[in-house]
């Protein structure tokens, strides 16, 4: 059995916490008048907006982590060091939104303010860049763009440090418009799976079987574009999937795997293979079990049909998807929205 990895979802679910003990602190800064009066509220207007754009800054804040989180593979000792730099900076906002407010935007307060922003952001720099780099899926442009934007919004916050100096409140009305640049994330592809699994209607046929739904626009409309050339045809044809399946449920995969790969098999498949991961390493930018989303224990199943051509291929399938059969699979022992797959003309084939 595979050992078992670390995910970033513990990662993720220890910065959502720390975010919310983050908000909750600052909220304890709100002190209630003791008159009864609308007109009580007015002198409080330094510590409303100091929170009402704290409170904003962290909700921008936590957006962009969750989303590069979203992106992020397995956490590497650097990403997690990295991290956790990023959240001690982030932690020191109440702090520096109360210190304001209790001095009305004075200059020093306002300078420590956009100091500490280009302390986040330094951070969040290398941690975006640490992200960015192993998310293999990401195009080039979009690297680029998001830390240029980046490197946009740091400068800015240098600029309003220095002007806080002399101008308090256009400094500060700098970091209000430098953080607007990061309302929303710079880099928003993600992986065909992942995207797939943020919206079932997309990705998947419904019914038990969970067949993806492009899987089956192709098959109805004949196959993809780009078609292979009538020497490729005469060979035989290969659908390939990698799906991630729960280790508890292995005996049930292999069960449930026998039933369905024989009616394969009776619709004109020569050959079904079913493959339990048992060396698969991890890639530096991309493998298999970033592909499908494997999460903590689950293993990798890489499987294949082997069909004697592509137009046999095409009626099996679907007579597979009208099978009546397939309303028995209630119970699936994998997440279909998480399958990647395809189909496959050989180039090569080399006699055994």
């Amino acid at each position: 059995m595979r050992e078992e990895r670390t995910t970033p979802d513990r990662l993720a679910a220890y910065s959502d916490a720390v975010f919310a003990v983050i908000v909750t602190v600052m909220v304890l800064e709100l002190k209630a008048p003791d008159q009864p009066e609308f007109s009580a509220l007015w002198p409080l207007w330094p510590t409303a907006i100091s929170y009402a754009m704290s409170y904003l800054f962290i909700a921008i804040i936590w957006i962009n982590h969750h989303h590069l989180m979203r992106l992020a593979g397995p956490p590497t000792l650097r990403l997690m060091w990295t991290n956790f730099v990023h959240l001690f900076m982030v932690s020191l906002l109440p702090f520096a939104t109360a210190w304001i407010a209790r001095t009305r935007l004075a200059s020093s307060p306002v300078v420590f303010y956009a100091g500490l922003f280009v302390c986040i952001d330094l951070a969040y720099n290398v941690f975006e860049r640490e992200v960015l780099t192993r998310a293999a899926h990401i195009p080039d442009l979009a690297r680029r763009l998001a830390r240029r934007r980046s490197l946009v919004v740091l400068a800015i916050f240098l600029t309003a440090m220095f002007i806080a100096f002399v101008a308090p409140r256009i400094g500060f009305g700098l970091i209000c418009g430098a953080l607007i640049l990061h309302l929303r994330p710079g880099t928003r592809h993600s992986p065909r799976n992942a995207s797939e699994a943020d919206d079932p209607a997309k990705g998947v046929r419904p019914g038990p079987m969970s067949i993806p739904h492009a899987l089956v626009r192709r098959i109805q409309e004949g196959g993809h574009a780009g078609r292979p050339s009538p020497k490729e045809t005469a060979m035989s044809y290969i659908d390939g999937f990698v799906i991630a399946v729960p280790n508890a449920k292995r005996e049930q995969f292999i069960g449930h795997a026998s039933t369905f790969d024989a009616i394969f098999m009776e619709f004109g498949a020569t050959r079904v293979m079913e493959c339990w991961g048992d060396d698969v390493p991890d890639g530096k930018l991309t493998d298999f079990r970033r592909a499908v989303q494997a999460k903590d224990g689950e293993s990798v199943v890489f499987s294949w049909i082997e069909w004697p051509d592509k137009a046999t291929r095409d009626a099996g399938m679907e007579k597979f998807m009208k099978d009546p059969r397939m309303a028995a699979a209630t119970d699936m022992p994998f997440d279909g929205k998480r399958m990647i797959f395809g189909g496959f003309a050989p180039v090569v084939s080399l006699p055994a």
